[in-house]
């Protein structure tokens, strides 16, 4: 029997694709924020990295879902880095599973090989939303 260590993470559906979200280009603060915030030492914690993840069931009708998931890293001064349980932002994929990805070179967002052809994920101050526009 296979056990589990310390770094690994389920979130309820096969994972087909991967990949890690640019830091830059994930949280975006409003401008009147960041400028506030320039004055404050205590504000300028740093985000964790995140990993967008694509999976599902596939077309057919098993019962598990199709959807990209953003989760972000978790690091605890006791354990190995490990993806956190908890995920920032789902996207349903509806009937397709999303087999393929890559992260656009801006941050910008992720590009999506389904079944029947790509499209772009886009990347709006660090949530994902469904383009219906297929590449």
């Amino acid at each position: 029997m296979v056990t589990r260590g310390g770094g690994s993470q389920s979130y309820g559906f096969p994972i087909y694709c991967a990949a890690w979200l640019p830091l830059a280009h994930i949280i975006k603060p409003d401008p009147p924020a960041a400028e506030a915030d320039a004055d404050d030492p205590s504000s300028s914690t740093p985000s964790l990295p995140m990993a967008v993840l694509g999976g599902g069931g596939g077309e057919g009708r098993s019962g598990v879902p199709n959807k990209l998931v953003v989760a972000a890293l978790a690091t605890g001064e006791e354990a190995a880095p490990a993806l956190s349980p908890d995920t920032v932002v789902e996207v349903n994929s509806e009937e397709e599973v999303p087999y393929r990805m890559a992260v656009h070179p801006r941050g910008d967002g992720v590009f999506c090989a389904f079944p029947n052809g790509c499209r772009k994920e886009r990347d709006h101050r660090g949530w994902l939303w469904s383009r219906t526009r297929m590449l």
